[in-house]
């Protein structure tokens, strides 16, 4: 049986570009539209499973509603924790914590943002997540709406990366709304055989190419 699992990542938020992990902040409204206008491609689903942040959660309520499916909202989906760093700007960081940000826009598996959420938790919850939608929806098409770090360890996985580089982080590009399509094969010994059919199309990225 095989999960096809359709990731869609939030839209644009409101405000600066700043460090969003656990920081509740609200989509813009071309965040809105950008969903909107990539997952009308998305047909046939069975569920819609979203992070409980409101950029992921209010657009899930919102179009599940719309289009009468079943919604989860399930907080093991939610973005890294950044500790006392979530929620800050790019240039605020940059400005005031330099060296550190440096250590871990290089090292993101050595070096964690104060009081934040360590890689590997992270990336074990993730994939711990993972397995546990593969069992439930075996044989469904699911929609995941979640965040661009949570989408990124999901490819790294499907891909057999080795999460300890954090390589996956810093170089697959995931634009605003953009769909990433991974299946999931499991064969008749239980062993998954995980597939990335497509990844970061969005009718905006189709546009710009």
């Amino acid at each position: 049986m095989t999960l096809n699992l359709y990731c869609l990542r939030h839209g644009q938020p409101t405000g600066d570009p700043s460090l969003l992990g656990i920081t509740d902040r609200p989509l813009s409204d071309h965040g809105w539209q950008q969903m909107r206008n990539n997952v009308s491609q998305i047909s046939e689903l069975h569920q819609v499973i979203s992070s409980p942040l409101s950029r992921c959660s209010a657009f899930a309520q919102e179009w599940t509603d719309e289009q009468n499916l079943p919604l989860l909202i399930d907080p093991s989906w939610s973005e890294c924790n950044f500790g006392q760093w979530d929620g800050m700007t790019y240039h605020s960081l940059w400005q005031n914590h330099k060296d550190e940000m440096q250590s871990f826009w290089q090292s993101p598996e050595d070096f964690t943002p104060p009081q934040g959420e360590p890689l590997a938790q992270f990336t074990q919850r993730i994939e711990q997540a993972l397995l546990k939608l593969e069992q439930n929806y075996q044989g469904q098409n699911v929609l995941l709406i979640a965040h661009a770090g949570v989408i990124r360890t999901l490819i790294a996985w499907t891909l057999n990366m080795d999460y300890h580089s954090a390589s996956h982080l810093r170089r697959i590009s995931l634009d605003y709304g953009s769909i990433t399509h991974i299946s999931i094969f499991r064969d008749d010994d239980g062993v998954l055989w995980p597939r990335l059919v497509g990844m970061n199309h969005s009718v905006e990225s189709v546009h710009a190419a």
